[in-house]
């Protein structure tokens, strides 16, 4: 069947790097027109220094595959998300899980066998967007063979219709992971599958840690913010809440020593943070209170003490 492939893509704009992501970088970049499958923008949501460089330079330069890993909730999806969506790129995203096959990247038949819908790696390809395998570590090491082919810059034969996909030129593979590719080395994540080293080296490796404590902070105060706009939790509050995060954190990334089996991510945080502020009408200790149902109720006896022992030291008994 003839090769099919969508070149044609609209150009919305020019801009800079730095109107698009801060910074003082002055080259200039396409923004497409996109469409629905654009994520939405977070226009609280900050990519760091540190990483914009990467992200900017796997999209446009040198065609190459990616692979983003670090602990859980460190924003690793969000990252390709919100670089997509500041750029009018379009992402289909693969929840991945142990239990999945090939076909269910390239598509399957419905309604009895009439209809043929295509799958995200296939529209990924045709349509020059990003295919994301949001957790690509979950996967079995022989669903992923299926893929090297794909990950050479080759095209796609898919089986069930005879149809051979060039991959247009914008075309991107994205993966995360919690971990490095080498399996659960922590013990803190159970389902993670070490991948086949021939798969890890067709691959640019990126690590992406949680947020350093003051763009935390800037995360929050532009998120949980009052009806004039303003942030509606003290700023000194904010920060013990920041530190106590990165004590809990620290804890779980040496689970093997301690024991701790939870994190307190950004998404958390804010979880935390927003039931604080509504709690702060009906509670003395709103902080803490509000840390029950955001964090504390998932964790067994020890590991919740240990975590009051933390926010003890760090707000004292005004919790």
């Amino acid at each position: 069947m003839q090769t099919q492939n969508m070149n044609h893509l609209n150009v919305r704009e020019r801009k800079t790097v730095a109107e698009l992501f801060g910074g003082t970088v002055p080259h200039e970049v396409d923004v497409l027109e996109g469409s629905h499958h654009v994520p939405s923008l977070s226009e609280t949501y900050k990519i760091r220094e540190d990483l914009r460089g990467a992200m900017l330079y796997w999209l446009f330069g040198p065609k190459d595959n990616l692979y983003i890993h670090g602990p859980t909730g460190a924003g690793k999806s969000s990252l390709v998300e919100q670089t997509a969506a500041r750029l009018g790129r379009e992402v289909f995203k693969v929840s991945c899980h142990e239990r999945m096959e090939f076909m269910d990247f390239t598509g399957l038949y419905i309604k009895g066998g009439h209809e043929f819908v295509e799958g995200p790696l296939v529209q990924a390809m045709k349509r020059g967007g990003l295919v994301l395998f949001d957790e690509m570590d979950q996967l079995p090491p022989s669903t992923l063979i299926g893929l090297n082919g794909v990950l050479d810059g080759k095209p796609l034969l898919v089986p069930e219709t005879g149809e051979l996909i060039e991959p247009h030129p914008l075309f991107r593979v994205v993966g995360t992971g919690n971990s490095a590719g080498s399996g659960d080395i922590s013990r803190n994540y159970k389902s993670v599958k070490a991948q086949n080293v021939a798969l890890l080296d067709r691959f640019t490796s990126l690590a992406v840690g949680y947020l350093e404590p003051e763009d935390e902070l800037q995360v929050l105060q532009a998120t949980i913010v009052q009806k004039d706009g303003t942030p509606a939790l003290d700023a000194e509050i904010t920060r013990a809440m920041i530190r106590v995060a990165n004590d809990v954190r620290d804890l779980f990334l040496n689970s093997r020593q301690t024991g701790m089996n939870h994190t307190i991510t950004t998404r958390t945080l804010l979880r935390w943070a927003q039931r604080a502020v509504a709690f702060a009408a009906v509670s003395k200790f709103p902080v803490m209170e509000a840390l029950a149902p955001a964090f504390l109720n998932r964790l067994d006896g020890d590991q919740a003490e240990s975590v009051k022992g933390i926010c003890m030291r760090e707000f004292g008994r005004n919790l």
